[in-house]
């Protein structure tokens, strides 16, 4: 199993704002931030799987990559057959959040004139 979705695409202008706007719109908070990128997370809690977004941009070379984080917690109830981080694709484990997180990245595409994240299977 893939742990993290990597998307990769250019772009010729600077993609912060409408990053930034996209999070503000679906309630992603930053949790780190470098100089040339940013990471977003939404969900907190024990029940919560996290839906982590990272947003790369060197020039007009972009790379976005998500991941669902699951708690602790929610790995021991499962006897850690869940792994600490699974990708955006279709799969029994973390179905509900690995959807939405898809639809949100799928957002974010489409503001930055992307294609949508599309998932085989």
């Amino acid at each position: 199993m893939a742990k993290r979705t990597i998307l990769r695409f250019e772009a010729n202008n600077a993609i912060w704002p409408i990053v930034e706007g996209w999070a503000k719109e679906r309630d992603y908070r930053e949790n780190k931030k470098g100089e040339t990128w940013r990471q977003y997370r939404q969900g907190y809690g024990f029940l919560v799987a996290p839906k982590v977004v990272e947003v790369h941009q060197e020039g007009t070379k972009v790379e976005i990559q998500g991941w669902i984080n699951p708690h602790w917690t929610n790995r021991i109830m499962v006897l850690f057959l869940m792994p600490g981080e699974i990708d955006l694709g279709k799969g029994f484990m973390a179905s509900i959040p690995r959807n939405t997180a898809r639809r949100d990245v799928n957002i974010l595409l489409e503001k930055l004139g992307q294609a949508s994240l599309t998932i085989k299977g």
